[in-house]
């Protein structure tokens, strides 16, 4: 960095900052695709599908409910 203005130092900053931001991204996307495919490879239900099997619970807890009371 001896013999850089200000300015080059500044721009050499930013691209490094920028550099350093890109490889952030592209690790995270790696991530998060290597996190996905595990869950599904081991079969983990997905927040919808969780929230889905729980309304049906409930739909059939409270028909049990009703019957148990007598009404249909």
């Amino acid at each position: 960095m001896a013999g850089w203005s200000q300015d080059e130092v500044r721009r050499q900053v930013n691209e490094l900052a920028q550099r350093l931001r890109t490889q952030r991204r592209e690790l995270e996307q790696g991530v998060e695709t290597g996190v996905k495919g595990t869950l599904q490879r081991l079969r983990v239900p997905r927040r919808d599908e969780v929230a889905a099997l729980k309304a049906q619970v409930d739909r059939m807890a409270a028909r049990v409910e009703r019957l148990e009371q007598g009404s249909p």
